[in-house]
């Protein structure tokens, strides 16, 4: 009884060694999705803007791909990141324009010290 428990068991390891080499062989694509808040379409060095350069983003696109086609959840920043990161409309999610910053001080002093309360 003993050597059929010991046989399972080394059965039993086997098996999930296979299983963890089939998993990592079978690896899924990174991807990186960025969101930029008023982007136009020639606002990129790689997409054709004469002036501003943007060598990083650049380099991205030319290791993966470009997506050209594509639709926004809304218009502004706050709805659209919603629909992004959720996966709903924004207007079921509650969030309906962008989200102002919370009130600052008259004298910006939350600029400069950290506010306790």
């Amino acid at each position: 009884m003993k050597t059929i428990k010991q046989l399972f068991f080394t059965l039993l390891i086997v098996t999930s060694l296979f299983s963890c080499k089939e998993k990592t062989e079978n690896t899924k694509p990174n991807i990186v999705v960025i969101l930029c808040d008023d982007l136009g379409f020639g606002d990129l060095s790689s997409f054709g803007h004469p002036i501003i350069e943007t060598p990083n983003l650049d380099a991205m696109g030319e290791k993966g791909l470009h997506l050209t086609n594509f639709y926004a959840a809304a218009p502004v920043c706050s709805p659209s990141r919603v629909g992004l990161m959720t996966g709903r409309s924004p207007n079921r999610a509650g969030v309906y324009d962008f989200i102002p910053s919370p009130k600052r001080s008259d004298d910006l002093r939350d600029l400069v010290h950290m506010q306790e309360n």
